[in-house]
Order: C-alpha cells, then sequence, then structure tokens
C-alpha cells in the first residue's frame, strides 16, 4: 500500500470511528472514549503540526515557525455530548511535564472540530496555580470556559 493509499484509508477509517461515536452516544447517551485521538487527529491536520512520537510524554504535536519548535498539548472535548451542571474540563494537564502550549478542540455532536484555542505555558501554569509542596497540584483539569476566556483562538470552522 502506497502513503497515499495508506493516507486515504486512515481518513475513511476516522470518519467510520466519528459516525460511530456519534451514534453511540446518541443511542446510549454515553460518550465512546476516542475524543482525544480525534481532537489530536483534527488539530494536526489542520493546522499543519507535526505529530509527536506515539505516546511522548507531555506533548503531542510539534509546530514549527520559523525555525522553532514549539511542543504542543492537544485536548478535546465534544462540548454537546456532556452537559455537566458544573461544566465540562480538559483532561489532566501536568505542569511537571515537557510542552509548550495547550491547544483545546471544541468538537461537536457529529465529532467535528468547531474551534481551536491556544494557551501558552506560562499563562496557563497561573491558572492552576499548583500548591506549594503538594505533588498532586502540579497536575490539574481546568473547566473548559475558563480555559477559552483565556486563550487565543487560533482556528474556526
Amino acid at each position: 500500500m502506497t502513503e497515499k493509499d495508506q493516507n486515504a484509508y486512515f481518513v475513511d477509517l476516522l470518519c467510520q470511528i466519528k459516525k460511530l461515536a456519534a451514534d453511540y452516544y446518541r443511542l446510549t447517551g454515553r460518550p465512546l472514549g476516542v475524543t482525544g485521538e480525534i481532537a489530536e487527529y483534527e488539530a494536526i491536520r489542520l493546522l499543519h503540526l507535526t505529530p509527536a512520537i506515539v505516546r511522548q510524554a507531555g506533548y503531542d504535536a510539534i509546530r514549527h515557525d520559523n525555525g522553532s519548535e514549539t511542543k504542543v498539548q492537544i485536548k478535546g472535548r465534544c462540548l454537546h455530548c456532556s452537559p455537566k451542571k458544573s461544566g465540562p474540563r480538559l483532561g489532566e494537564i501536568n505542569l511537571l511535564k515537557e510542552w509548550d502550549v495547550v491547544m483545546f478542540v471544541a468538537l461537536d455532536m457529529e465529532l467535528e472540530a468547531t474551534a481551536i484555542y491556544e494557551v501558552g505555558r506560562e499563562t496557563l501554569t497561573k491558572l492552576i496555580n499548583p500548591i506549594e509542596d503538594d505533588p498532586n497540584s502540579a497536575k490539574s483539569k481546568i473547566p473548559v470556559r475558563k480555559f477559552v476566556q483565556n486563550a487565543n483562538q487560533i482556528w474556526q470552522r
């Protein structure tokens, strides 16, 4: 199989996964648990990022800008799939891991990207505000609303 054939197969497979996940949610009211992988793929595709090696600790992709590299951690949520009273939260962000920015990919009910937001490490560290001498405080799940309020929107459908 050529690289072009592999890419076409991958895109087709991802479309099938999105449809299955959306149908599963409509039938059960529960997410299938693929939003993170889909969000990573969409950010990499839409923003022309370079994927990091699989299971790279701390970041999912690399952005190349004028000879510099930015390590990007990617988070995603289907905002219409999880109506919690307290509001949806991003997955865990670990301040002890290596990354430069965190991107949040907002997905619709069909798991299609609607917007991508970015927050730099310095700003996000202030938002998370770890407690001194508590190793668990270096990991945090920040509310999506708080993240978006402090982010730059870098892509919109």
